[in-house]
Order: structure tokens, then sequence, then C-alpha cells
């Protein structure tokens, strides 16, 4: 059995081990002096040894504000592209209307066409020529 001093020591080594293992060398970029918070004409590049726990709640607060930004960005993206479909459903709904009415005009022009015809003195006739377009057309729809 372990008495009171082995623990002790079995604690400490454990201790030492974790920290070590979890102690890292970590690059920075510094862009602004930390006393005056004025950009630096040069940033520097500095390095420190960090206990990796003790450095993650260090920078939480940084990383909270980074992912309420990112949340805020990704809204009004979602926003955006939901005006965009909006947008591009009436279009579409737009477009769908002018080819119909492009498909409704097609017999009265050509009827026109017909008339046309007839005024130009053809050798057809209106009557033949509205006979020979609408013999098409129903031919075409069958």
């Amino acid at each position: 059995m372990l008495n009171k001093k082995d623990k002790e020591w079995i604690r400490e080594t454990f201790k030492e081990v974790v920290t070590d293992a979890l102690t890292v060398d970590v690059r920075f970029t510094q862009k602004r002096d930390t006393e005056t918070g004025v950009p630096l004409k040069v940033p520097k590049e500095i390095t420190k040894e960090v206990y990796l726990p003790a450095h993650w709640v260090e920078f939480l607060p940084y990383y909270e504000q980074s992912i309420n930004l990112c949340q805020k960005s990704a809204q009004k993206a979602r926003n955006r592209a939901a005006e965009a479909k909006q947008i591009a459903t009436d279009t579409g709904a737009k477009i769908d209307a002018v080819g119909q009415l492009y498909l409704d005009l097609e017999r009265p022009l050509k009827v026109l066409a017909a008339f046309s015809d007839m005024v130009n003195n053809n050798q057809i006739s209106m009557d033949e020529h509205l006979k020979l377009v609408y013999k098409k057309d129903a031919s075409d729809s069958k």
C-alpha cells in the first residue's frame, strides 16, 4: 500500500508530466503596441512558451467574439440568399408571363400576316391563307 508521501510524489510527477506535455512554443505576430494600441510599422514575430489550457482560456473572449461575428455574417448571408431567391422567383414568373404572351400572340400574328398578304395583292386570298394556317395549327396541336 502507498503511503501519503508516495501519493504526493505520484501526484506531483503526473502534474509535471501533463504540464510539460501541454506546454508548447507558440509563434505570435504582434501588429500593435501592447501599451498604446498603436499599429507597429513593422510587425514583430514573438515566440512564447505557453501552457495550452491557460492559453485557450486567455483567448476565449476572442474566440467567442469570432464565433458571434461568424454567426451574424451567416445570418446576413441567409437573408440575402432568401431575398435573391425571391427576386429570382419573381423574375421567373415574369419571364413565364412574357413567354405565354408570345404564345398567345402566335395566331393573331398569323392572321395579321394573312391580312398583309391580302393587302399586298398576293395570289392567295386571305380566306385561303387562314384555312392553310389554321389547318397547320390543328394538325400541330394533335
